[in-house]
This record gives C-alpha cells, sequence and structure tokens, in this order.
C-alpha cells in the first residue's frame, strides 16, 4: 500500500485536494492518503464547513499552527510535521501551490529525504519580494515530483532544472517533471454542473444585475495605507456599477482601523453588496453570473477564466502569465481611472479561451504518474 501524506493549510488548498483524493478514490489503486491540515487558516470554522461541503475526508492531523507571522508558523509546522513523519515515514508528501504550509511541509520532505510532489509547480512571476514566490523556489528545488498547470510554468521548470526527465527513477536532484493540467480546472467541471438554483444568492442578497464581484485578501492589499488606496480605486466604479463583495476576515479587518468618515462612504454605499465568505460551490456560482471579476487572488483570476468572464487584477504581478499576454485578465495599479478604463475595455473585449489548464483531468494523471514511479 502507497502511503501519501497531503499537507494542506489553507481553504484554496483544501478545494485543490478534493480532486487529487477524488482522483485517488475513483483509481482503486492501492494509495492510502493521510490529510495532515497545519491549522494556519484564519478561520477553522471555515475550513470545517467546506470540508462538510465537498464531503473530504477529515484531516487525519490538525497541527494548529496559529501564530503572529510567517516565520513563527514555519517553525511551529516544521516541528509538529517532522515529528510525524519521523515517527510514520509515508512514501510520499504532496503539497499544493505556495503557502507557509507548502514551504514547511517542502524543508521537512527535503530534510526527512522524503519525496515531494508539488502540485501546481514552475509558477512564478518574477518578483522575489513577494512571500509567495519565496516558497514556489523553495518548494519547486526540494520536489522529486513536479506537475506544472500550464505549459509555460512546464517550460520554465525545464529551464531552472536542465536535470529534470533525465533518469529512469525520479529524484530530488534529478525530478520528473510533467505538464498535467489545473487541478482547479478539475474541480470545476466537477461541481459546477451539480450547482443548481438552490444555491442562487441573487435573489437572497437581492443582487442587481449586471454586477462585479470583488474579493481582497493578500496581505499586500490589506495594510491600513494599500486597504485605503484599494477603496479610493473603488469608489468612482461603485457610482455606476453593483459590486458585490464577500469579505475577507482580514480585509474587514483593515477597513475598521480607518476613519470612519471614509470607509463609510464605501461600505454603505448604495451599489455595494457587502456579505460574508460564502461556501465554494455557492462562490463558485456568484463567479459564473457576474459580469466582470475584480480580485487579488490567483485561484480567483483562474476561476474567471475557466467560467469565461474578464477579470481585473489587483496587483502589480501574476504567477498566471498567459492570462495577461492573452488579454483575459489584465493587471490594475490601485488607480482609479485606470481601473475605469480597464473597466470598459475588458467588457468590450472577446479575447479566445485556449485549453491553458488541460483537460479537466490533472489530477487522475498525477495519481496515475505517482504510482507508476513510487510503486
Amino acid at each position: 500500500m502507497l502511503q501519501i501524506y497531503t499537507v494542506l493549510g489553507t481553504r484554496p488548498q483544501i478545494i485543490k485536494s478534493a480532486a487529487i483524493s477524488r482522483a485517488i478514490t475513483g483509481s482503486g489503486l492501492p494509495i492510502q492518503e493521510t490529510i495532515l491540515h497545519t491549522g494556519q487558516h484564519y478561520d477553522a470554522n471555515l475550513c470545517d464547513d467546506l470540508i462538510s461541503e465537498l464531503e473530504l475526508t477529515i484531516p487525519h492531523y490538525n497541527l494548529a499552527a496559529k501564530a503572529s507571522n510567517p516565520s513563527q508558523q514555519t517553525a511551529i509546522i516544521l516541528q509538529q510535521l517532522a515529528a510525524i513523519c519521523v515517527e510514520n515515514v509515508p512514501d510520499a508528501m504532496l503539497v499544493f501551490g505556495d503557502t507557509t504550509s507548502t514551504l514547511a511541509a517542502s524543508l521537512v520532505a527535503s530534510q526527512l529525504s522524503i519525496p515531494l510532489i508539488h502540485v501546481e509547480a514552475g509558477l512564478r512571476c518574477y518578483n522575489k519580494n513577494t512571500p509567495e514566490e519565496i516558497n514556489r523556489i523553495v518548494c519547486d528545488a526540494t520536489s522529486t515530483y513536479l506537475f506544472a498547470p500550464t505549459k509555460v510554468a512546464y517550460d520554465q521548470l525545464l529551464k531552472e532544472f536542465p536535470t529534470a526527465n533525465t533518469t529512469p527513477k525520479p529524484s530530488i536532484n534529478s525530478p520528473l517533471v510533467h505538464f498535467v493540467g489545473d487541478v482547479m480546472y478539475d474541480n470545476v467541471c466537477h461541481y459546477l454542473p451539480t450547482i443548481t438554483r438552490k444555491l442562487d444568492i441573487i435573489e437572497e442578497y437581492a443582487i442587481r444585475k449586471p454586477f462585479a464581484l470583488l474579493t481582497i485578501h493578500r496581505a499586500q492589499n490589506t495594510t491600513t495605507h494599500e486597504i485605503k488606496k484599494v477603496i479610493q480605486t473603488l469608489l468612482p466604479l461603485l457610482d455606476t456599477t453593483c459590486i458585490v463583495f464577500p469579505i475577507h476576515p482580514r480585509t474587514l479587518a483593515a477597513i475598521r482601523q480607518l476613519e470612519p468618515e471614509f470607509t463609510s462612504k464605501f461600505l454603505q454605499h448604495a451599489n455595494l453588496v457587502l456579505i460574508d465568505p460564502i461556501q465554494y460551490k455557492k462562490m463558485l456560482y456568484l463567479q459564473s453570473q457576474a459580469n466582470i471579476i475584480i480580485t487579488d487572488s490567483g485561484g480567483i483570476q483562474k476561476e474567471a477564466f475557466f467560467l469565461k468572464k474578464p477579470c481585473i487584477v489587483l496587483r502589480s504581478e501574476t504567477e498566471w502569465v498567459e492570462l495577461i499576454e492573452n488579454k483575459n485578465s489584465v493587471l490594475c495599479p490601485l488607480d482609479a481611472p485606470t481601473l475605469l478604463q480597464q473597466y470598459t475595455t475588458l467588457l468590450a473585449a472577446q479575447p479566445t479561451y485556449p485549453h491553458y489548464y488541460g483537460e479537466g483531468n490533472a489530477a487522475n494523471k498525477i495519481i496515475a504518474t505517482i504510482y507508476e514511479y513510487l510503486i
């Protein structure tokens, strides 16, 4: 029986893990998956609700890695995860993306000579001041199995690791690099057909169409200085457009630090529909009904593409470079005139939607490959 430890710590990683767990179950292969939740997420209840909603296995371990900063969080995960792995050594460890959990798990795997499987490997935004970029680079450098979600990411890995795919047995020094597609696309293909009008929150929140869907959560955009710029950027658009805003707790806390006179113009605007964070399926449905999506989330950039929705990215760079090059998304500085111009331009555009992210079977390819090489 092949033993795989899947390490996750955030809500998006739980969603991605659903595709992997589903593929393991559906494969019929003798693979035992153990879920280790680092507990780094801001709201444990939201994670628990998501696990229940997607009918996932309750994590076998919860490391409860709450900390005031990423360094402390990394230290907690390192210590606890290493102890678990020393006691019960898995055949491989699987991680997703670019979070603190991903970084810590990659270090533990490297130090204990456990083959590391990186799902969403090879992404680069080419800005090392971004914490996620360092996490991606370190994780890729310590992985034995690198599964790229796009051809761009695959080519990047071959450039960085010239010894990749050169030996019959992959190793940390000669990793396997494979373009498989994106597990998030797997999930959209799987869950979207199951969403019905019963989940229609348009009427529940009295949302007027057409509307823009807004999400903001990144640490870079939720400092007191930056969140004020975000609001200043969005206010002119609000005067003409309904904006639906499922608000992240971190973002709400940052807004509440600002002057009440300033924030009231935003929070109490007649065109703003402010709602609590919502379940994955409801969020997917809301995206499918939106006219345009405005976000700083990497995952939502892709989901906008999957659903053929134009997307304004409130960042100076993105790891999903193909979406910018193909003009499915645009990068937007925190500047109101630019946002208004991009909003108008994107709505009028008619971009193509190539199969950048595979055919919706990435997780099946990952599991088949893992089993082939590890058994």
